[in-house]
C-alpha cells in the first residue's frame, strides 16, 4: 500500500505539467513568409519567448507548451493583436486581408474572449 501511494505521489507532478495550446492560422492571401506568437509573461518584449512559424500555402501552425492561462501577441506583417491562450486549447486564426486589425477572425476554444480582446484593442486605438 505504501509503495503504491509513493508511486502515485511521484507520478502526480508529471500529470499536472502544462499542456500545449494548438493554434492553426489560415490566410486568404499571405503577404509575408512567416508569423510570430510572442508570449507576454514578463511584459518586457526583449525577454519574452517568441515562437515563429513559416507560412506554407497560406497556412501555418503553432504548438505552444504553456502551464497556465497566458496572454500573447499574434504578430504578422508588422501588425500585432493580443490573444489569450489556455493549456490544452485548440484555436483557429483566420486572416482575411493584409490588415489583421480588421480582418482577423477566431475559431475554436476561447474564440469569444479573443474576439473581445481584438475589439477592445481596436476601440482603444481609435480614441484621441
Amino acid at each position: 500500500m505504501i509503495k503504491k501511494l509513493w508511486l502515485i505521489l511521484c507520478l502526480l507532478p508529471l500529470t499536472l505539467k502544462g499542456q500545449n495550446a494548438a493554434i492553426d492560422v489560415n490566410f486568404n492571401l499571405a503577404f509575408s513568409d512567416s508569423c510570430v506568437i510572442q508570449l507576454q509573461q514578463l511584459y518586457i518584449d526583449d525577454y519574452e519567448k517568441v515562437i515563429k512559424a513559416t507560412i506554407n500555402e497560406n497556412h501555418c501552425s503553432f504548438n505552444i507548451a504553456i502551464e497556465e492561462p497566458t496572454v500573447a501577441k499574434f504578430i504578422y506583417n508588422n501588425q500585432q493583436i493580443p490573444i489569450f491562450l489556455l493549456p490544452g486549447m485548440e484555436m483557429q486564426i483566420n486572416v482575411g486581408t493584409d490588415s489583421i486589425y480588421k480582418s482577423v477572425k477566431f475559431g475554436g476554444q476561447n474564440s469569444a474572449e479573443n474576439q473581445d480582446r481584438k475589439s477592445t484593442r481596436l476601440n482603444s486605438s481609435h480614441r484621441t
